[in-house]
């Protein structure tokens, strides 16, 4: 099929023309031609109607073909010229080219001005595309700004260089200046911006210029009267139809409400949360008040028949009974430290039974006495990678709200452990990876939940309880422990027939609980020397008996700041210094770190009773060779002791 073709010929041969035509039609044409001769003929014929193409010679009378090129361009119609002679040379040819001929063909050789011809439309044919490109890229930004200008938002257009390009009037009511200011500042994203997210924008901008669209983020910046406040950015590269990159369009929308909304959530959140635990602690005291009374029973009766016991096995027995009832008050105490104030899990292999027995033996001094509780234990440890207190925490939680729900109508509260095998569908199912795991189960016959709101009793602050009678954070602080400990936690329940809590938590198959040290085993001693701080004369006098016992040599001072001179007259006459924590003028870290400056390498260590400023991972930092919970025991003293002296010189002083 042929194509229609459009020509102008400035000709003044006729022949010449005719053999163009012929031309053309050979190439595939269906020619429609038009002759003219002079300038005002061709003025005419352009005016008159559209042309594909003009072919022109280059000598006419009284007329050339830099003639008909001017005309063309007065014009400003986009037409290619060809220039088709035979009477030129190459530098006329040339000429015609810079002055805008699209070509230029020898009337002798015209095989190829079909294919000139073809590539000088296809060229015009893609200039046509580009404008209508670039118009309709122009109406879509004449739109968007348009929308921009209305719009709540900071709307800004930046060149591909990272110039500003223009930004819309929203930008005075987020950053206080106005439009005209922030294009006559090129640098002024940056001065904005708080220098701490500078780097970060700076990073996000870079790659937003490489034309990479990019996912929204938050910086903080500084309004033009001084405040600081928080800007949503999002941005969107822009590319012509030719995928040139064009520049980026960013928006940003003060975010400083919200963000303070967010900030006043957690606030508030931790106050509630606070709330929660002084009100569970409310409910326990009368558990653990019950639990000291005993303790203090058992340490006052078992030291008074100690006292009075002359056969010596038996009085041994006695004292051990003491140890062992310190011990309990000493774990009762953590608990309760572990419950009040937030601390990091200690996780190790821990046994789940002793933990659901121990609890459940606090629990029986809390709960009504119209609850029956019931235990279906083995005799097989359920070892667990956790934290000791945060498990008893969890069972704690569960069984207290159990034991409000049933209330003093009474019931039974039941307690399960059993060992499941999880095959890969099943722990699909529960989220969880296959394998071995421990399923805690306790169930309670009270008035059950309600299944509308049983997909949300796991949320921080759900309640149903009335007002004063808690928060609502107790189950929630329930799924936040179980979860760091890989596990899930499930509700199962039908009006007026109870609930059932299952927890799956990792099993550790082949591993046994850690247990203390038996006290058949010899506690490790030396002839070091050893500098003892403490600011109560009691236990000072209790270390130096321990220590002197084990065979080194014992300075004791109760006067933290007298301890450092101590220290300062000579640097290298103690072997290890132990500390404790909470004294008047310089507390221990205080002191450590006094001695640490002047003898970097000097074994330390820090004891404490409780101290909401220390724990064990910054002593570590401090330098400290190790850190002790009071009531320390003479082994696990001399246990520290020995590995801090070892630990800093190989062993060589060890007995």
């Amino acid at each position: 099929m042929l194509t229609p073709l459009k020509v102008l010929m400035v000709e003044d041969s006729e022949d010449d023309a005719l053999l163009l035509i012929r031309t053309l039609n050979k190439s595939g044409y269906q020619t429609e031609a038009e002759r003219v001769q002079t300038a005002e003929d061709m003025t005419l014929a352009l005016s008159r109607q559209p042309w594909d193409i003009i072919l022109c010679d280059y000598n006419l009378p009284g007329f050339s073909g830099l003639d008909a090129i001017g005309i063309l361009k007065k014009s400003n119609l986009d037409i290619p010229l060809i220039v088709v002679s035979g009477t030129i040379g190459e530098e006329t040819a040339l000429d015609c080219i810079h002055r805008g001929a699209s070509d230029y063909i020898m009337k002798g050789n015209l095989t190829r001005l079909g294919l000139a011809v073809q590539r000088e439309l296809e060229k015009k044919a893609m200039r046509v595309r580009q404008k209508q490109d670039e118009e309709a890229l122009r109406q879509s930004e004449e739109k968007f700004k348009t929308i921009a200008n209305y719009t709540v938002d900071w709307e800004s257009w930046f060149g591909p260089d990272g110039k500003y390009l223009w930004v819309n009037p929203a930008v005075e009511r987020i950053t206080g200046y106005s439009a005209d200011e922030v294009l006559a500042m090129p640098d002024f994203i940056s001065v904005i911006i708080a220098e701490e997210d500078r780097g970060s924008f700076l990073q996000h901008f870079q790659k937003a210029l490489t034309g990479t669209r990019g996912e929204n983020f938050e910086i903080q910046y500084f309004h033009k009267n001084g405040a600081k406040l928080w800007l949503s950015v999002s941005w969107q590269p822009v590319f012509d139809a030719y995928d040139n990159f064009l520049g980026i369009r960013t928006s940003g929308r003060n975010i400083s409400a919200v963000k303070k909304a967010e900030e006043e959530h957690r606030n508030l959140e931790k106050q509630l949360f606070e709330a929660q635990k002084m009100e569970a602690m409310g409910t326990l005291a009368g558990g653990i008040a019950h639990d000291f009374n005993n303790i203090l029973s058992g340490i006052m009766g078992y030291a008074e028949l100690a006292g009075h016991q002359k056969d010596e096995v038996i009085r041994r027995q006695n004292i051990q009974q003491i140890l062992n009832a310190a011990e309990r008050a000493r774990n009762l105490v953590k608990q309760i430290l572990s419950f009040s104030r937030h601390v990091e899990p200690d996780k190790k292999p821990t046994d789940l039974q002793t933990v659901v027995q121990e609890a459940m033996r606090l629990l029986r001094a809390t709960i009504p006495k119209t609850i029956e509780m019931r235990q279906e234990l083995a005799d097989q440890p359920f070892v667990i990678h956790a934290d000791y207190t945060q498990m008893h925490q969890v069972i704690m939680n569960i069984c207290t709200n159990a034991a409000h729900v049933m209330g003093e109508k009474g019931g039974i509260l039941s307690v399960r452990l059993a060992r499941k095998n999880l095959s890969a569908g099943r722990a699909s199912e529960l989220h969880l990876k296959p394998g071995d795991y421990v399923r805690l189960s306790i169930s309670d016959t009270g008035e059950g939940i309600d299944p509308a709101i049983i997909g949300r009793i796991f949320d921080p602050f759900f309640t149903t309880k009335k007002v004063g009678e808690g928060t609502g954070l107790g189950l929630s602080v329930v799924y936040g422990i179980v979860k760091n400990h890989d596990g899930i936690v499930q509700a199962a329940s039908k009006p007026g027939q109870g609930a059932t809590f299952h927890i799956y938590l990792p099993c550790l198959t082949g591993q046994k609980a850690e247990a203390e040290s038996s006290e058949a085993e010899q506690i490790p001693g030396g002839s070091e020397r050893i500098l003892f701080v403490d600011d109560e004369e009691e236990l000072v006098e209790l270390a130096h008996n321990m220590l002197t016992g084990l065979g080194y040599s014992v300075t004791t001072c109760t006067d933290s700041a007298e301890a450092l001179k101590i220290f300062q007259a000579d640097s290298g006459q103690f072997d290890v210094i132990i500390t404790d924590m909470t004294m008047p003028r310089l507390s221990g870290s205080e002191l450590a770190q006094q001695i640490i400056k002047l003898r970097p390498h000097q074994p330390i260590i820090l004891c404490t009773g409780y101290s909401s400023y220390i724990n064990a991972e910054k002593a570590a930092r401090l330098g400290i060779k190790a850190f002790l919970l009071k009531p320390v025991t003479r082994r696990k003293l001399a246990e520290a002791v020995r590995k801090a002296i070892d630990e800093n010189d190989g062993g060589s002083s060890s007995r």
